[in-house]
C-alpha cells in the first residue's frame, strides 16, 4: 500500500513540477543601456539569451525581451481561451510592456504576488506575443522572479496537492485512531488511486478519481476537524528598505485599504498588524481609513500586534531604546485603540539577544514571534516551532518560530497541524500567512483556497484567528521545551555596513538619554520636563532603528532620509540640553575667582574624565589653571585647536561639580607628561603611572603593553628575532590594522563572505607625537592604502588607566561583484592562554565562543582570564571578532548591494582599550562613560541655593548598572532603571539628595508593585541575579 502511495505521490510531484516549469518565464534576451526595446519591431538578434538571475544595476537600465507563443495544451490541460496573469517580483522596480503597450510601472519594489497583473489577451494558440521588462539603473545588483498564472493550471495544482495532502493526513490520523472502520476506509481510498489516468494526463478521469478518493476518506472528516489551525493574516512592511519614505507611506495606505475591503467582503477574515509607526502613517495621511481600522479593532477582527515603534534591530539598539519602543508603542495604541498587545512581533529581525525575555516580561508581554535566528532558516536550528524562551534572570516568554511570507495551501496547513500534534500533543496550531516585505498581506486567492479546503473531508479546521487567541488557548496545555540561549547571529555584515547610520543612532541615543536625565534633574528644581519633544525625537530615532535601515541593507536614498531625521534629533536635543544645563547652573553657587565651569554627570556612578572646552580667543593665549571648591588645582593643557583640557575628578553620580578656570601670570604646576626623554620618543616608548607601552615606529603596532599596577603583560609581546633586533611578528601585536578582501557573494551588505586575502597595514607615511602635555599625549600615525588614507591618533593619559584610539579614514576602497568586498579591521592580541570572550548586550553580557566568527556587541567586548580583563570599547561599531586570544573590531565595510557605496567617504571612528581587574559591571559603566562625555556649562559668578558640588541621587553598587533616570509617564514622579550583570544576589544603595514621598518597585508600564521603606533619604535594596529593575520615585 505504501509503495502505491509513494509511486502516486512521485507522479503528482512530477506533474506539479512540469506545470510550474511551464508557467515559469524561462529565458529572456537581455541587454543594458539601450533605448526603445519595448517596440516589437526592435532588432534584438545580437542580445544574450539566458536565464537572468542577477545583473549590475550600476551598468545602466536593462531590457528583458521574450517572445511567447502558448500551446493548445500543457500536460493534457486545454489552454485555448484561458486568461493569463503575470506574477513577478522586481526589487529594482520595473515597467512591463505587452506587445509594445505599457501595462504597469513602479519605480521601486514591484510585486504582483498579492494581486497578479492581468494580460489583455486570452490564450490563442499559434499567436505570438512580446513580453518586455524594463528596469532602471541604480545601485547594487538587480534580480527578479516571475511566472504566468493560468486558472486551469492553478485549479489542477490545487486539486492534486489537496488530495495528496488528505491521503497523507489520513495516514497520520490512523496512527492514533486504529479502529477497523478507519483502516478499511483508508485502504479503500488507496485502492481507488489510479496511477494510469494520472500518467496518461486524462484530466476528466483524474478529476473523477480525486472525487472517488475523497469520498472514500469521508469518515476521517470528524478526526481531521479536531485539529484546528489558526490562520494569522499579516502584512510585513519594511520601512524604507529598497524604496523611499513616500513609497513606504503609499504601501501602508494601500494595504490598510485592501485589508479593510477584504474584511467587509469576508466577515470571518482577521488580520494582525505590528509596527506602531505604520498606524501613525495611516492616521496622518488618511483619517477616514484610520477610522475604519479602529472599527475593525473594536470588532475583534483586526489584531494590533504593535509593541515596537518599528521592527528594529535588537542587537545594536541600547536596552533603553528597546524600552522606548515598548513604552511609546503602548502609549500610542492604548490611546488610539484602547488595547494592550501581549506579543512582540519580530519575524524579520536579524537575531535576538538572550535578555529579550527579561525586557518583555518587565513590560508584561507574554508572547514572542520571530523567524530569523542564529543556526539556520527558517527555524534557527530548532526542531520545534513553539517553546519557552528564558533569560538568565528566569524571565520567560512563550515563543513561536516560523516564516512570515507564506500562503494558505493544503500542504502548509496539514504540515502545520501535524507538527504541533507530534511535538506537543496539541490539536491547536498557528500559521502566519500573507505577502510581505513591500506589504501585500492576505490575498483573495488565499481566502478562496481556504474556503475550498473547508469542504474537503480530510482537512483540519481552518479558522481566521489572532495570535492572542492562539497563545491564550495553548499557554497552559502542556510543558514546552525551554531554550536558555541567545538566538544569534545572522547577517553578521550588518553589524558594520553603513557606518553612518550606526554613528547617527548612537549619537541620537546618547543625546536623548543625557537630555532625559539632565531635564529630570532640572525638573526637581522647577523646570518643565520636555516630555512631548522627547517622545517625538525618540520616535524618529526608533524609526531609524528599523532593521533594514539600521543594519545597513537599504538603498542610498533611505539613508538620506534617516540622516535628516537623526540630525534634527541631535541638534534639537543638544539645544534643549544646553538650556537645561544653564537652568541648573544658575542655581549653583559659583561664587569664586575665575570663570565657573559646572561639569555634569548624567550617569549613575562617580566619574573622572578629561574635559575639552573651547576657549574664548583671549584666554587661548594665556597660561591657565583650573581649581575645584576645595582649592585643588588641576593642570590645563591648551591644544592647537584653541581648546582647554583638564581632568575633572570624581564627578558625583547624577550630579555635578564646579571648577573655576583662571588665567594666571605664572605657569601652572603640571603633572609629568607620559613622554620619555630623548631618543625613546622616536622608538615609540611611553610610560605613565599605570602602564608602559611600546609602539613600533615603523608600523604603528603595539609591541608591548605592560600593566604596572597588576604587574602583567596585557598584550602578546612582539618579540624580535635574535639575529635581527628590528624584526618582530606583527600578527602577535596589538593595534594591527588589516584590510580583508571578501570573495564576491550575494547579499554583500548582509553577509561577510569568504576571505580571499588579508593585507596588514604596516607601512607608514608619518609617525609623530602631535600633542603633548600634562593632560594627554597624542601620537599621530598616517597610512595610505591604495586610494584611501588612514590616520590613527593614539591618546595616552598620565592619570587615567586607558588608551584611546581615533581612526580618521578617507575610505575609497569600493566593493564590486568582480572584486568582492573590502573590510577594515583592528586587532589586539591579548596575553592570555584560554580566555573567556564576553560581549555587551542590552541589559547584560553574553559569553560566546572564540572561534573567529563576527559577533554583535553594544558598546564593548572583552577577553578575560583569572579575573583579569581586556576590554575594547567602541563609540559607534558593533561587529567584533574573537579568535583565540585575538580581539578584533571591524571598522568599515564597503559592499556593493543594495547600496553600492555604503561606507565610501570620511569617517571618524573611536575605540578605547581598557584593562585590569575589572568586572563586567565596571566595563559597562566605562563603556557608557566613553559614549556619554561629561557635559560642561560655562557660566558666570553668582550665588545659588545649590552647593558647588552635589549628587541628586547617589547610586552605589559593585554589580548593578543604572541605565536611565527620567520623569515617569504620568509626569509627576521619577523612574530609575538599573540591571545586574554579576549573576549573584547583590545589593544596591541609594542616597537621595532631594525630598521624596515614597519609593516603589515597578515595571516598564510603571505599575506600583511594592513600596520600599526609606530611612533618612537612604535605602539599601536586595537585587536578584541578572534582574532588570525599575523604581518609581514619588516626589
Amino acid at each position: 500500500m505504501e509503495k502505491k502511495i509513494a509511486a502516486w505521490e512521485r507522479e503528482i510531484k512530477k506533474l506539479e513540477t512540469s506545470l510550474q516549469n511551464f508557467c515559469g518565464l524561462g529565458e529572456f534576451r537581455f541587454k543594458q543601456n539601450v533605448t526603445g526595446a519595448e517596440d516589437p519591431a526592435f532588432d534584438d538578434r545580437d542580445w544574450k539569451v539566458n536565464k537572468i538571475s542577477q545583473w549590475s544595476m550600476k551598468e545602466g537600465p536593462a531590457y528583458f525581451r521574450k517572445k511567447i507563443e502558448f500551446p493548445k495544451t500543457t500536460e493534457g490541460l486545454s489552454l485555448s481561451g484561458s486568461p493569463v496573469e503575470l506574477n513577478f517580483v522586481f526589487p529594482s522596480g520595473v515597467e512591463v510592456f505587452w506587445n509594445g503597450k505599457s501595462l504597469y510601472q513602479n519605480k521601486f519594489w514591484a510585486d504582483m504576488r498579492a494581486a497578479e497583473l492581468p494580460l489583455p489577451d486570452k490564450i490563442e494558440p499559434g499567436k505570438t506575443h512580446l513580453l518586455v521588462f524594463k528596469t532602471p539603473g541604480g545601485d547594487g545588483l538587480g534580480g527578479f522572479w516571475g511566472s504566468f498564472s493560468l486558472p486551469v493550471v492553478a485549479e489542477a495544482l490545487f486539486e492534486l496537492t489537496a488530495v495528496l495532502s488528505q491521503i497523507r493526513f489520513a495516514e497520520k490520523l490512523l496512527e492514533s485512531n486504529r479502529g477497523l472502520s478507519f483502516k478499511k476506509s483508508f485502504q479503500k481510498a488507496v485502492s481507488l488511486v489510479n496511477l494510469d489516468v494520472l500518467q496518461n494526463r486524462n484530466w476528466p478521469e483524474i478529476t473523477a478519481n480525486i472525487k472517488e478518493i475523497e469520498n472514500a476518506l469521508e469518515p476521517f472528516r470528524s478526526l481531521a476537524r479536531k485539529y484546528r489551525v489558526h490562520l494569522i493574516g499579516h502584512s510585513h512592511i519594511d520601512m524604507n528598505w529598497l524604496w523611499n519614505y513616500e513609497d513606504t507611506v503609499d504601501t501602508c495606505l494601500r494595504d490598510f485599504e485592501t485589508v479593510t475591503k477584504l474584511m467587509d467582503e469576508y466577515p470571518d477574515l482577521t488580520f494582525s498588524q505590528d509596527q506602531t509607526h505604520i498606524y501613525r502613517i495611516v492616521e496622518e495621511h488618511n483619517p477616514k481609513l484610520f477610522a475604519r481600522v479602529k472599527e475593525k479593532i473594536k470588532e475583534g477582527r483586526w489584531e494590533v500586534t504593535a509593541n515596537a515603534w518599528t521592527e528594529g534591530d535588537l542587537n545594536m539598539a541600547d536596552g533603553e531604546a528597546l524600552c522606548r519602543h515598548i513604552t511609546y508603542s503602548r502609549k500610542y495604541v492604548g490611546e488610539r485603540f484602547g488595547v494592550k498587545p501581549e506579543i512582540m512581533w519580530s519575524p524579520d529581525t536579524f537575531g535576538h539577544p538572550v535578555t529579550i525575555p527579561t525586557v518583555l516580561a518587565h513590560a508584561g508581554i507574554k508572547n514572542y514571534y520571530f523567524m530569523r535566528a542564529g543556526n539556520g532558516f527558517p527555524h534557527g536550528g530548532f526542531t520545534f516551532p513553539l517553546f519557552t524562551w528564558q533569560s538568565p534572570d528566569g524571565s520567560k516568554v512563550l515563543s513561536f518560530n516560523s516564516v512570515y511570507n507564506n500562503f494558505i495551501t493544503s500542504e502548509n496547513v496539514v504540515l502545520t497541524a501535524n507538527k504541533f500534534r507530534e511535538k506537543y500533543r496539541l490539536f491547536e496550531s498557528m500559521f502566519v500567512y500573507g505577502v510581505g516585505d513591500h506589504g501585500g498581506g492576505p490575498t483573495r486567492k488565499d481566502i478562496e483556497r481556504k474556503k475550498r479546503m473547508d469542504i474537503k473531508p480530510v482537512m483540519p479546521t481552518l479558522v481566521f484567528s489572532t495570535t492572542h487567541r492562539f497563545f491564550d488557548l495553548v499557554r497552559n496545555r502542556t510543558k514546552y521545551p525551554v531554550v536558555k540561549k541567545e538566538l544569534n547571529p545572522i547577517f553578521e555584515g550588518c553589524y558594520t555596513t553603513h557606518s553612518d547610520i550606526k554613528k547617527e543612532n548612537r549619537d541620537c541615543e546618547n543625546s536623548l538619554l543625557t537630555l532625559e536625565t539632565i531635564a529630570t534633574l532640572a525638573g526637581l528644581l522647577g523646570k518643565e520636563y520636555p516630555a512631548e519633544k522627547l517622545e517625538s525625537w525618540w520616535q524618529d530615532t526608533l524609526f531609524n532603528q528599523f532593521h533594514d535601515i539600521f543594519d545597513g541593507s537599504a538603498i542610498s536614498e533611505s539613508y538620506q532620509y534617516s540622516k535628516e531625521l537623526a540630525n534634527k534629533v541631535i541638534a534639537s536635543s543638544n539645544t534643549l540640553l544646553t538650556e537645561n544645563l544653564n537652568f541648573i547652573s544658575k542655581q549653583v553657587n559659583t561664587s569664586g575667582e575665575g570663570a565657573p565651569l559646572v561639569v555634569f554627570n548624567s550617569l549613575g556612578w562617580e566619574r573622572s574624565e578629561v574635559i575639552e572646552l573651547k576657549l574664548p580667543g583671549v584666554m587661548a593665549e594665556k597660561e591657565l589653571r583650573v581649581s575645584d571648591e576645595k582649592g585643588k588645582q588641576m593642570p590645563v593643557q591648551v591644544t592647537d585647536r584653541k581648546s582647554a583640557l583638564f581632568l575633572a575628578e570624581s564627578i558625583p553620580s547624577f550630579g555635578y561639580k564646579t571648577y573655576w578656570l583662571k588665567a594666571c601670570p605664572g605657569k601652572s604646576s603640571p603633572s609629568p607628561a607620559p613622554l620619555p626623554p630623548g631618543e625613546r620618543e622616536k622608538e615609540g616608548v611611553f610610560e605613565t603611572s599605570y602602564y608602559r607601552i611600546e609602539i613600533a615606529s615603523d608600523s604603528g603596532v603595539i609591541r608591548r603593553l605592560y600593566d604596572k599596577k597588576n604587574k602583567k603583560e596585557v598584550l602578546s609581546i612582539g618579540r624580535s628575532v635574535g639575529e635581527d633586533p628590528s624584526s618582530y611578528w606583527a600578527e602577535t601585536c596589538g593595534n594591527l590594522l588589516q584590510v580583508l578582501q571578501e570573495k564576491p557573494h550575494p547579499m554583500s551588505a548582509w553577509i561577510i563572505g569568504n576571505i580571499m586575502r588579508i593585507e596588514n597595514l604596516l607601512d607608514l607615511e608619518e609617525f609623530k607625537v602631535s600633542e603633548s602635555g600634562p593632560v594627554r599625549t597624542t601620537l599621530s600615525i598616517k597610512r595610505r592604502y591604495r586610494d584611501s588614507t588612514i590616520e590613527q591618533r593614539i591618546t595616552l593619559y598620565p592619570n587615567l588607566p586607558q588608551i584611546d584610539f581615533e581612526v580618521i579614514a578617507n575610505w575609497q576602497e569600493k566593493g564590486s561583484a568582480q572584486d568582492g568586498v573590502p573590510m577594515l579591521r583592528v586587532n589586539f592580541q591579548a596575553d592570555f592562554d584560554r580566555p573567556l570572550a564576553e560581549f555587551e548586550i542590552p541589559f547584560g553580557w553574553q559569553e560566546r565562543r572564540t572561534d573567529g566568527k563576527e559577533l554583535p556587541a553594544l558598546k564593548a567586548a572583552s577577553l578575560s582570564e583569572g579575573g583579569y580583563r581586556l576590554g575594547l570599547l567602541n563609540r559607534e561599531k558593533h561587529g567584533y571578532l574573537v579568535n583565540g586570544n585575538n580581539l578584533g573590531l571591524t571598522l568599515l565595510r564597503n559592499p556593493y548591494e543594495p547600496d553600492s557605496l555604503p561606507d565610501s567617504g570620511t569617517h571618524r571612528i573611536g575605540y578605547r582599550l581598557l584593562f585590569g581587574k575589572i568586572s563586567k559591571a565596571e566595563m559597562s559603566r566605562q563603556a557608557a562613560s566613553y559614549n556619554r562625555p561629561l557635559p560642561v556649562c560655562l557660566t558666570d559668578n553668582h550665588g545659588g541655593k545649590l552647593p558647588p558640588e552635589f549628587s541628586f541621587l547617589d547610586f552605589r553598587s559593585e554589580d548593578c548598572v543604572p541605565s536611565s533616570l527620567q520623569k515617569s509617564r504620568d509626569g509627576k514622579n521619577l523612574t530609575l532603571r538599573f540591571y545586574d550583570v554579576s549573576g549573584r544576589k547583590t545589593k544596591t544603595e541609594l542616597r537621595f539628595g532631594f525630598p521624596l514621598k515614597g519609593l516603589f518597585r515597578t515595571d516598564l508600564p510603571e505599575k506600583d508593585n511594592s513600596r520600599i521603606s526609606i530611612k533618612k533619604n537612604k535605602v539599601t535594596l536586595p537585587v536578584k541575579p541578572y534582574s532588570l529593575n525599575t523604581l518609581k520615585i514619588k516626589i
